[in-house]
């Protein structure tokens, strides 16, 4: 997208729906309304579709909703995978597919709802695997997972299959690591790092 819009989810209405708004704060359009949980919306690179996941956080399918022009009128959500189970939605840089998570597995799915297994977490022992996204040349597809062991990690593996690679492993006791997605950029991965604490007051108590 050209970065003149936002496209977010929000429960306004009792169940999370598809926002998009101007990237100044005004224009909000509300793009789903239905008794579903919408969640997790990411703009195609020409800014001409919109992949979201539909259901619950434990269960849904990926949709796609499109447009002819940058400020058209949005199509209705047409189902996209038949598997059950993404979670986040991520489009590859040229826009011709979408990888997405589900029960523990990583899948890529073309636009005309082509869908192949990438990766399977319990095959090796692999828990959690979630926040797949691709690399910028489109080759790589990272994401999150914790291995036998439980240590939590960053991993890549090429879009056409093949070995993971161990990008950054989160050993460090010192340093919690958010439970929130990362972002690529620059050839870099960025990661919340956040530390925890409290303080301890005291008071005087009048008995009565």
């Amino acid at each position: 997208p050209d970065g003149s819009e936002i496209v977010f989810y929000s429960i306004r209405h009792g169940t999370r729906d598809v926002f998009l708004i101007s990237a100044d704060g005004r224009d909000e359009v509300r793009l789903t309304d239905g008794p579903s949980q919408d969640f997790h919306p990411s703009f195609s690179p020409d800014g001409l579709r919109i992949a979201f996941s539909r259901g619950s956080s434990a269960q849904g399918y990926a949709y796609v909703m499109s447009r002819d022009s940058l400020g058209g009128e949005w199509t209705a959500p047409q189902l996209l995978t038949s598997n059950a189970g993404p979670y986040s939605t991520r489009w590859s840089p040229d826009g011709s597919q979408i990888v997405c998570e589900n029960a523990n597995e990583i899948w890529i799915v073309s636009l005309q709802g082509e869908e192949r297994l990438l990766f399977d977490g319990d095959a090796v022992g692999f828990r959690g695997v979630e926040y797949a996204d691709w690399s910028a040349d489109g080759r790589l597809i990272y994401f999150e997972a914790s291995d036998s062991t439980g240590a939590r990690m960053l991993y890549a593996i090429p879009v056409g299959g093949g070995a993971l690679r161990e990008v950054v492993r989160f050993d460090d006791p010192t340093k919690n690591v958010s439970p929130v997605p990362y972002t690529l950029g620059d050839g870099k991965a960025y990661f919340t790092v956040k530390e925890i604490e409290s303080d301890i007051y005291v008071m005087d108590l009048e008995m009565r």
